[in-house]
C-alpha cells in the first residue's frame, strides 16, 4: 500500500501544480504555454501517433489533406511536411481555444503557411451545433474530449456548452482539388464527417483514417458497423495499425476500438510501398 501511495504522488503533485499555474496566468497564457510546450513534443516526436508511419504512402508534394479534429496539430504538422509548399492541409478545429493553441503551434513548427486552419465542427449539414469543451481538474479545456452534440443529449459535467458553426468537407474543399488523405477524429460523431465529404470521396478515393470508439458512437446511436457498411458500399477495405513491425492488419470497424485505415479497393497496393 505504501508503494501505491508513493507511485501516485507525483501525478498528484504535477495536478496541483497545474492548477495553481492555471488560477496565477489565467487561461489565455496558460493555454499559450502548453502550446508551446506541445510544439516542442510534436518536433522531438515525443506527440507521434504510431498511424503518422503511413502517411507517407499516401500524401506527396503537392497533393491536399484534411485534418478533422486537428487539436493541437500533431497530424497537420506531419502531413504538411509531406504536401509541401505545393500542397495543402485543411485542418478543422470547432472549440475556440484549441483552435487559437492549434495556429500558435502551427506557427511554432513553422507549417503555418501550408495549413488551412477551419475553425468549424464537421458533419453532414451546415448550420450551427451545440459543442461541449470539458474541463480538466486543474480548470484548462480539455481539447481532447471536447464534441459536437450532433444528434442531441447533454455535454459531459464541469464542461463549457457554446454554438459553433458547423459545416460539410463537401462546401469547404474547392472542387478542384484532389484529395489524398482524410483524418478525422471527433469523438463519436465520425460517420456524419464521412457523409458530409461523399463528393471528395467519389472523385478522389482518398486514404481515410478514423477514430472507431463504440462507447462514443452509441452517444449518436451509430456503431462500428455503420461504418463499416459506409466504407464498404463505396469501396474501401479497412485496416488497423498497431506498429511497422506488424503492418496494416485487415478489421472490421464493428471489431476494433482505436484508429481505423480504411483505403480504396483500386488504391491498396499503395500500402506495400
Amino acid at each position: 500500500m505504501h508503494r501505491v501511495r508513493t507511485m501516485l504522488r507525483p501525478a498528484r503533485v504535477r495536478e496541483t501544480t497545474r492548477a495553481a499555474a492555471f488560477r496565477l496566468l489565467g487561461e489565455r497564457r496558460f493555454e499559450d504555454l502548453r502550446a508551446a510546450h506541445v510544439a516542442r513534443k510534436i518536433r522531438d516526436g515525443r506527440y507521434r501517433p504510431a498511424e503518422v508511419d503511413l502517411l507517407a504512402r499516401f500524401v506527396h508534394p503537392g497533393d491536399s489533406a484534411i485534418d478533422v479534429g486537428a487539436n493541437f496539430g500533431a497530424y497537420a504538422y506531419h502531413l504538411a511536411l509531406l504536401t509541401g509548399d505545393s500542397g495543402r492541409v485543411f485542418a478543422f478545429e470547432a472549440a475556440p481555444p484549441t483552435c487559437r493553441a492549434l495556429r500558435r503551434v502551427l506557427a511554432s513548427l513553422d507549417v503555418a503557411g501550408r495549413v488551412e486552419v477551419v475553425e468549424k465542427a464537421v458533419g453532414d449539414r451546415r448550420g450551427t451545433v451545440a459543442f461541449v469543451v470539458p474541463r480538466r481538474s486543474d480548470g484548462s479545456a480539455d481539447a481532447g474530449r471536447a464534441s459536437a452534440l450532433m444528434s442531441g443529449g447533454t455535454g459531459a459535467a464541469a464542461a463549457n456548452e457554446l454554438a459553433v458553426p458547423l459545416t460539410r468537407l463537401d462546401d469547404e474543399i474547392p472542387p478542384e482539388r484532389e484529395v489524398s488523405f482524410v483524418k478525422i477524429d471527433i469523438e463519436g460523431a465520425d460517420l456524419f464527417a464521412l457523409r458530409g465529404a461523399e463528393a471528395i470521396i467519389a472523385r478522389s478515393r482518398p486514404a481515410l483514417l478514423i477514430e472507431v470508439a463504440p462507447r462514443l458512437l452509441a452517444r449518436h446511436g451509430l456503431s462500428g458497423a455503420d461504418i463499416d457498411s459506409f466504407l464498404h458500399e463505396r469501396g474501401y477495405v479497412t485496416y488497423r495499425y498497431e506498429n511497422a513491425g506488424a503492418g496494416p492488419v485487415p478489421v472490421a470497424a464493428a471489431d476494433i476500438s482505436g484508429d481505423l485505415l480504411a483505403v480504396h479497393d483500386t488504391r491498396t497496393a499503395q500500402l506495400e510501398q
